[in-house]
């Protein structure tokens, strides 16, 4: 569960900065802003398995399904302005 979180979550992020790259879209904030995300990946995979070791396995489940949907809403809010 851990790896394909970390995978997923990695190669979605490099995949759309490739594709900004690809389409001209990439800026200076852009760029600032992957150099940033980029090693939060790894501090949020990180701090993943320190939480994963720290608690029972059933918690860890429920607390990823609860802040992949906190995500999801998050990213609809912000994609949609009308809502």
């Amino acid at each position: 569960m851990k790896a394909v979180f970390t995978a997923f979550f990695g190669t979605l992020m490099l995949y759309r900065l490739g594709a900004l790259t690809y389409t001209g879209a990439v800026t200076t904030p852009l760029l600032a802003e992957a150099l940033v995300a980029i090693p939060m990946v790894f501090l949020g995979a990180w701090i993943g398995v320190y939480i994963f070791d720290h608690i029972p396995e059933r918690i860890f489940q429920w607390l990823v399904l609860l802040l992949l949907a906190v995500n999801a809403f998050v990213l609809l809010f912000t994609a949609v302005p009308e809502l």
